[in-house]
């Protein structure tokens, strides 16, 4: 990510910033599986990653997001699971329609659940966590005053 000095965002924070940005949190989410409907998988709620074991998955080439591709394989091998990633896919919408089409399940910002694809349910993960911190960047040598008013409020 690049910001000048008049630009500001918000990241799913997992990483170092770099060298003359400033962050404040402003709230962090978790993951959920995102399973084809057609699957009993998650029928009576939230699921084990025993149970995903030799599922077929879809995810995010790691040069797309290293941090959380790499947090996401610990935190599964962790637990005894070895995704089996079938698809990749470059964007959660995309990886979304694929589960849609039933190609396989993601694990995926728990944000998602708000905005459910037609063909996914989403369905818990008892024994996985991995926290996606959002936060608000912005350069922190910008001297606009409306930058600054917001910056406050955050805090």
């Amino acid at each position: 990510m690049q910001l000048d000095s008049s630009t500001a965002a918000s990241v799913t924070g997992l990483g170092t910033l770099p060298q003359g940005l400033a962050s404040i949190p402003v709230l962090e989410q978790n993951v959920v599986l995102a399973v084809p409907q057609a699957w009993p998988l998650g029928g009576t709620g939230a699921v084990m990653t025993s149970e995903l074991v030799g599922r077929p998955f879809i995810a995010f080439p790691r040069r797309i997001y290293p941090a959380y591709y790499d947090r996401l394989l610990s935190a599964c091998a962790e637990r005894g699971l070895t995704l089996d990633i079938r698809q990749e896919a470059s964007t959660e919408t995309a990886i979304l329609s694929l589960v849609s089409a039933g190609m396989g399940a993601a694990i995926v910002n728990a944000a998602n659940r708000y905005r459910p694809p037609v063909r996914v349910r989403f369905v818990e993960l008892r024994d996985l966590s991995v926290p996606l911190p959002l936060e608000f960047c912005f350069a922190s040598a910008d001297a606009n005053p409306a930058l600054a008013r917001f910056v406050e409020q955050l805090r």
